[in-house]
């Protein structure tokens, strides 16, 4: 399965920068593990001097690579992690129906993310 790189993809239309920037920030992205990390990232990179456009092309383009990269089995960790964070009372009371789990398992993989 081969993912789409967005963020070179970006990189690779703008004009508005030059290739040693375009390395650079393409490093960044590669660093960030979330769009929030990239945001944080880019605002102190060259403080303001980046296009705003490029900064939201760049915000899009992360975000849709970190959804490409959602696979099943994350989606299965992430419905048990979700009843992990159940209050007891709530856990109990789930864990007294035979098929919540399953229930639980079936929901997170419908979810697109």
């Amino acid at each position: 399965m081969k993912v789409a790189d967005h963020v070179a993809h970006v990189l690779s239309g703008d004009g508005t920068i030059g290739g040693k920037n375009r390395e650079e920030l393409w490093d960044i992205s590669r660093q960030s593990n979330s769009v929030h990390e990239l945001n944080s990232h880019l605002d102190a990179y060259q403080s303001g001097t980046l296009h705003p456009r490029l900064v939201r092309n760049l915000l899009v383009a992360k975000s849709k690579e970190l959804a490409d990269a959602v696979t099943p089995l994350d989606r299965v960790v992430n419905a048990i992690t979700k009843m992990g964070a159940m209050n007891q009372s709530d856990l109990d009371l789930a864990e007294s129906h035979p098929h919540v789990f399953s229930a639980h398992v079936q929901q997170a993989l419908s979810e697109k993310s």
